[in-house]
């Protein structure tokens, strides 16, 4: 009997779903308002956050750099870097570092050497290191192959913003 009462409609359970959706709307209209709020702030430090990726990066590939600059927690500039263009700081840091690289090895005739210097690797090793990882292929194989004369843009100096 009790199961039947249950999976009966009646007017008092109708009433009480309506209501807990009208609370559940309610929730998420809040929501949508903070975020919206949020966007010119997020959008502020973000922009922020680039010039100082323009200025800086050569000499600086950490995170903490950059939070300190924007006198905040690394967390916090991690959500809002994500949160604005989908990639960490550091991916969105050693794309914009990869890319320049790569621009330099195509245009510049600088040694292995002389760009690891330029970009505040310790090393040549550690320079090759990373473009190798960054891009799949050995920088002064990089440099030979004349199918990458469209040069990688992807990230940049300004980055992508959704």
């Amino acid at each position: 009997m009790l199961r039947k009462r249950i999976h009966r409609p009646s007017k008092t359970q109708n009433e009480a779903i309506i209501a807990i959706m009208q609370l559940i709307s309610l929730n998420l209209i809040e929501i949508q308002e903070q975020h919206i709020d949020m966007v010119p702030y997020c959008s502020g430090i973000f922009a922020a956050f680039l010039q100082l990726v323009h200025q800086h990066y050569k000499a600086h590939h950490d995170l903490l750099f950059y939070a300190d600059k924007l006198h905040m927690s690394t967390t916090y500039l991690s959500r809002i870097v994500k949160k604005m263009n989908g990639h960490t700081v550091v991916d969105f840091t050693h794309q914009t570092l990869a890319s320049e690289t790569a621009i330099k090895l195509k245009t510049i005739n600088l040694t292995i050497t002389q760009l690891a210097d330029e970009f505040h690797f310790s090393d040549q090793s550690a320079f090759t290191k990373f473009f190798t990882r960054m891009k799949g292929v050995f920088p002064k194989d990089y440099r030979k192959n004349k199918l990458n004369d469209n040069i990688d843009y992807q990230f940049g100096l300004l980055g992508t913003i959704r």
